[in-house]
């Protein structure tokens, strides 16, 4: 049973609501596609702006197809998939036939889904606000109101979650935008330079489509276009290394949150404990008199605080406890030791059990011949020794 939300499961970032981001990028492509046609072909030499053309509109493309494949694409839990096709008869969301055509295209149609197959022996959790079992590594979205199979990010630009299905379609788009807006912004440099140096270029602008006087109008409008490809390539170069280092070390977005939450947490207690230490140090410090301690221990506050202090202050940065043994169990915490092959070996308080082993046997040996004496001598065949019954060894 799938539970019902508030919050409209969507599918893909073709589903409503659209958000104002997704529709800023539409936009902000359409403008840089126009602003090229208008605004640079047209002062180009022709036998040079014909090839720049066809090349920057074949990264407009290849940013139009992958942007289309990351958006369409549906990253949902093949878990949850299931179950909203069991329960709704085949639909996932109500949505247009244009739209369900669309997503039958990227993703396939129902009987496509429905015979998906779950992956071997793989681990599954509960999620209470989907209300059933989906993948151990699936997230749930609170944007799109679905659990996302190996859940990065959600991505505002394109409305729409990235995971495991559309992950590499959104890192190619950010390359395509990226080698797009370089080669917008190459262009355009050459082009206002060449305006105000006076040269080929600024007569072809003063002649732009037939209107005269129009070079200073041409520069302007490619000024402010140059200003917003360098700012995106700015964010975008960021965005591309960062996705490059987590890539490295093989986590996604929210695991990257996630450490970088625990490690600020752990920072947070480490500075608490030095503060307090270095409180109570200025507080013996007072009471001996040591006046150039506490001198030095300001300092070394201050030194910290500004990012230099770990070789000015006098106290050091308490040191995190360190990560337990994952070949340490329950006997090394305990105090035992770890044996050469990693497997923890018990404590032994009573010697070498081989010597222990050999004192046994003799103290079984003497009661045997012990009770064969007592039989010759007629004693019963058993001896009893602080209420333990000792039967001697080969009697019936």
């Amino acid at each position: 049973m799938v539970a019902p939300s508030d919050v409209p499961r969507r599918r893909n970032g073709l589903s409503g609501p659209y958000s104002a981001p997704q529709i800023t990028s539409w936009l902000f492509l359409a403008a840089t596609a126009i602003h090229f046609v208008l605004f640079i072909s047209t002062i180009l030499p022709v036998n040079v702006s014909i090839p720049l053309t066809i090349f920057f509109f074949v990264l407009f493309g290849m940013v139009l197809y992958f942007g289309m494949r990351a958006i369409a694409i549906d990253s949902m839990d093949v878990y949850l998939t299931k179950a909203l096709i069991d329960q709704r008869n085949g639909e996932i969301r109500k949505e247009s036939n244009l739209l369900n055509r669309f997503y039958s295209i990227y993703n396939g149609d129902a009987d496509t889904l429905r015979e998906q197959r779950f992956p071997d022996n793989e681990e599954t959790k509960q999620c209470w606000i989907c209300d059933t079992q989906v993948a151990h590594h699936a997230m749930h979205c609170k944007y799109c109101n679905k659990c996302v199979s190996h859940f990065d990010h959600h991505c505002l630009w394109l409305n729409t979650c990235v995971g495991a299905k559309n992950y590499k379609d959104f890192f190619r788009v950010m390359l395509s935008i990226s080698a797009m807006q370089i080669v917008h912004l190459a262009i355009s440099m050459g082009l206002v330079v060449d305006i105000f140096l006076q040269g080929p270029t600024d007569d072809r602008a003063n002649d732009w489509l037939g209107i005269s006087g129009t070079a200073e109008a041409v520069a302007a409008v490619l000024l402010f276009f140059m200003v917003f490809d360098f700012i995106s390539l700015i964010l975008l170069a960021q965005l591309i290394a960062f996705h490059m280092h987590l890539q490295k070390e093989n986590i996604t977005t929210y695991q990257y949150i996630v450490q970088d939450g625990q490690r600020r947490r752990e920072k947070a207690k480490l500075q608490m404990e030095l503060h307090q230490q270095r409180e109570s140090e200025l507080a013996r410090a007072r009471e001996e008199g040591q006046s150039c301690y506490v001198l030095r221990l300001n300092a070394g506050d201050k030194f910290r605080q500004w990012g230099c202090g770990g070789c000015l202050d006098p106290l050091e940065m308490p040191q995190p406890p360190p990560e337990p043994d994952p070949n340490a169990g329950f006997s090394a915490a305990l105090g035992g030791t770890t044996s050469t092959a990693g497997t923890p070996e018990q404590p032994n308080d009573f010697g070498d059990d081989t010597e222990n082993n050999n004192m046994l046997l003799r103290n079984v040996e003497s009661e045997s011949t012990a009770e064969e004496n007592r039989d010759e001598n007629g004693v019963h065949g058993s001896n009893k020794n602080n209420g333990a019954t000792f039967a001697p060894t080969g009697s019936p």
